[in-house]
């Protein structure tokens, strides 16, 4: 069964997104205005700080946070530098795919138990409600943040490094 694309995994879940940014300037430059505008810190912590990024930098990779953003809890981007480009990954963080693994739990727990349940009306209109609203919570809700936030943050990218045509990789 390995043949078959792994469509029902738990990771397809949660929002990635995918881009690649060409290099106005070469890769030293670039390289050297990203450190220039980083704060260094292992823990990503958000922490007031006057720059537009907190994060690590390991030679030419990245993986980053945009403390500005209104939303930069819940995604972080990771990325490399190449030589004519750079290409850059948003990812959920931890804590928001926790809150959400455990609100699907939550409600197949509470689904099943309906289903034990001795009445006759399974799909009653407060199943379906509550069925819309966790799905809302746990699902749309976070994806919906999480594409503001990632705009937010290859905007504030893009202009603190000087880059030109983005391009969304589809994967």
């Amino acid at each position: 069964m390995d043949y078959l694309p792994n469509v029902f995994s738990i990771s397809n879940l949660f929002p990635v997104k995918k881009y690649y940014l060409k290099l106005s300037k070469n890769q030293e430059e670039t390289l050297h205005l990203l450190e220039k505008n980083t704060k260094i810190s292992h823990s990503f912590r958000l922490s007031k700080t006057h720059k537009p990024f907190l994060g690590i930098i390991d030679g030419y990779a990245f993986k980053l946070v945009c403390p500005h953003s209104h939303f930069a809890i819940l995604c972080c981007m990771r990325g490399q530098i190449h030589e004519d480009e750079i290409h850059v990954l948003f990812k959920l963080k931890r804590v928001p795919k926790i809150i959400m693994v455990i609100f699907l739990l939550i409600f197949s727990l509470s689904f099943i138990s309906h289903l034990f349940r001795k009445t006759t009306d399974v799909f009653s209109s407060q199943t379906l409600g509550g069925l819309m609203l966790v799905l809302m919570l746990a699902f749309i809700v976070p994806k919906m943040l999480f594409i503001m936030s990632s705009r937010k943050c290859l905007k504030i990218l893009t202009k603190t490094l000087k880059l030109e045509e983005e391009k969304e990789m589809q994967f």
